[in-house]
């Protein structure tokens, strides 16, 4: 569910824009500015009850909705007009059914935030966007169950018995 997710964030930013878009991942090289950095920063937050499901055999199943929430950052020049029209971009009737035909719903964003700083080695243009998103699950676990018993033994009265459930 979060691969698929990630996999259909990456494909929409690399396809809006024609700079370099990674995944923050530690010690991983930054490319030449400008980039987009998508970051995994809360997930899987369980949205109300989920549907526990006993079937005849040994599957216990677990249906319910989970929130994600990415971080989409933009680093180097013209990022905040970057970061607008992203946000745009993620209200477009085409980018929507992208994320329905893989049974994900765009929630909400917090807007584009303006973290640009002073570095070490100068000052970076910087904006950021976090974007909830909704996620059906449905986990699957085989419990296992005792079908049959089968036993023999002698009791202390010496009798034999043997016994088959």
């Amino acid at each position: 569910m979060r691969e698929n997710l990630e996999k259909i964030l990456y494909d929409l930013i690399s396809k809006k824009f024609e700079i370099p878009v990674i995944f923050a991942y530690p010690n991983a090289p930054r490319p030449c500015k400008p980039y987009i950095v998508i970051n995994y920063i809360a997930g899987t937050s369980p949205i109300g009850f989920d549907e526990v499901i006993y079937k005849d055999s040994d599957d216990f199943t677990i249906k319910g909705q989970r929130t994600l929430t990415y971080s989409i950052n933009f680093i180097g020049e013209d990022s905040r007009n970057r970061a607008d029209n992203f946000l745009n971009y993620l209200r477009m009737p085409t980018t929507l059914e992208v994320f329905q035909k893989n049974n994900i719903s765009y929630i909400k964003n917090s807007g584009v935030t303006d973290i640009s700083a002073e570095l070490e080695t100068g000052f970076e243009e910087r904006a950021n966007i976090d974007i909830d998103f909704n996620i059906a699950t449905d986990i699957v676990d085989k419990i296992g169950y005792i079908a049959d018993v089968e036993g023999e033994g002698k009791l202390k009265n010496g009798n034999e018995f043997s016994i088959s459930i």
